[in-house]
């Protein structure tokens, strides 16, 4: 963790810097480090019945198959590996620029030569929505923090990771 402590007292300094890293010359790292624990959350959420992702749908015999052997009915979950890979043992890079979130590709076992996860990742994205999701809300906290509502997550994360 970055040992960095910062007031804040109006969101001036911290749109400032959101813009710096907007337009690829500040460091980001402190955003990815406070945002880690929101994107778990998020991606844990992509492997619900809500399907939020808007994967295609299991085929019927598959469904079926899969409610009688006692797994979970709805798409990529059975044992809970695939789960796992995305989100608690994914493999994370925090740099300066770009956040590198990487399926553990050495949880699953191999299909055709391609270990499961990438070839279910080929045929259904699983970080799409969770992008989609961070996009949209760091857009509207940005808004949000210029017109002076402290009540922006993006705020909050970024105060949490910033005092410690």
């Amino acid at each position: 963790m970055m040992n960095i402590k910062a007031e804040f007292k109006d969101f001036k300094p911290t749109l400032k810097w959101l813009n710096k890293i907007k337009n690829g010359t500040g460091d980001a790292r402190p955003l990815w480090i406070a945002m880690t624990p929101k994107l778990r959350e998020f991606i844990a959420n992509e492997f619900s019945g809500a399907n939020p992702a808007r994967w295609l749908a299991l085929t019927a015999k598959y469904r079926h198959q899969k409610a009688k052997q006692g797994f979970p009915h709805w798409i990529g979950v059975r044992t809970g590996a695939m789960r796992i890979a995305a989100n608690q043992r994914a493999k994370i890079k925090y740099s300066p620029k770009v956040l590198e979130w990487k399926l553990d590709t050495s949880m699953t076992p191999t299909k055709s030569g391609i270990p499961y996860a990438l070839y279910f990742n080929q045929a259904r994205p699983i970080y799409r929505s969770v992008r989609d999701r961070v996009n949209a809300f760091l857009r509207t906290d940005i808004k949000d923090m210029a017109g002076g509502s402290k009540a922006a997550f993006t705020f909050a994360w970024l105060e949490k990771a910033l005092r410690q």
